[in-house]
């Protein structure tokens, strides 16, 4: 079973076509959106509605063309960062419609062999979307060092206070620890939009490592044979790989660009095995 995954499209039309066509073109019989699916281009208290039209106008009837053409294929999406909790909604009518499948925070079945679960909150960055930011550990600071701290309410952006607003969620450590449990012997697959700390995955400019300590212990604790991220597009050129292994298990970022699809393909009977990604190639 091909699997095709790519993380970060950020509603970049162009992006998305190029996806479409390659998973086409290569017969993937898996796609895996791994977060941050949607637009924030124009205004920023615009923002909300303007994810929603990208769903309606484009990614809805580029999904049912798809699917109408190559019935047997399997999309599962997850959230990310910067795609508001509100465009959850809407999201939720293309699953109604059996085009996609979403992962935010589930265990779904991928065959008899691999089992999935995903989880698209991150910890905190100092961009303006806090939907889905977390404190990484219960015990960390609050950060202050932000742009500001906005939360979608329905349709509208309003601003937050930055301590209440991480004091009133549990930590990611809390919530992946919350998350199912793999069922019997099947292999576990996770989609997690922020990598694992202290990896090549989670390189930012400058040699920041920007990653989550609580996506990583979740990583050592439960030994998935392949973990999916991206969330940090830079990563792969500034660390140089897109690939790394912690343990037993397979992690990776693709990375993102604005202008050349970042994206990972692999074949679900070869894991851990050959991996090979639309822009670097295979790993060295």
């Amino acid at each position: 079973m091909k699997v095709f995954f790519a993380s970060d499209l950020h509603g970049n039309r162009n992006l998305y076509d190029r996806l479409f066509a390659t998973a086409a073109d290569r017969e993937m019989r898996v796609v895996i959106l791994g977060g941050d699916l949607l637009p924030h281009h124009g205004s920023f208290q615009d923002t909300i509605v303007e994810q929603e039209q990208f769903v309606l106008s484009y990614l809805q009837p580029a999904l049912e063309g798809y699917c109408s053409r190559f019935p047997q294929v399997r999309i599962f999406t997850l959230m990310g960062n910067n795609d508001w909790l509100e465009s959850h909604k809407v999201m939720a009518k293309l699953e109604k419609q059996g085009l996609i499948q979403s992962l935010d925070g589930r265990r779904l079945d991928l065959d008899e062999r691999y089992q999935i679960i995903g989880y698209g909150n991150v910890n905190p960055t100092p961009f303006r979307i806090k939907d889905a930011e977390r404190l990484d550990c219960p015990d960390d600071t609050i950060p202050t060092a932000m742009r500001g701290c906005y939360c979608s309410q329905g349709r509208k952006v309003v601003a937050v206070d930055p301590q209440k607003h991480y004091r009133s969620y549990p930590s990611m450590a809390e919530e992946l620890e919350g998350l199912p449990q793999p069922v019997g012997d099947r292999k576990l697959i996770v989609v997690i939009h922020a990598p694992p700390w202290n990896t090549g995955l989670d390189l930012m400019e400058g040699g920041f490592h920007v990653g989550s300590r609580a996506v990583r212990h979740y990583i050592d604790s439960r030994r998935p044979c392949l973990a999916l991220h991206g969330h940090i597009h830079e990563a792969p050129e500034v660390g140089g790989i897109w690939i790394e292994h912690l343990g037993s298990t397979v992690c990776i970022n693709p990375g993102q660009s604005p202008d050349e699809l970042h994206a990972v393909m692999f074949h679900l009977d070869d894991v851990p095995g050959e991996f090979e990604h639309t822009v670097y190639g295979k790993p060295l």
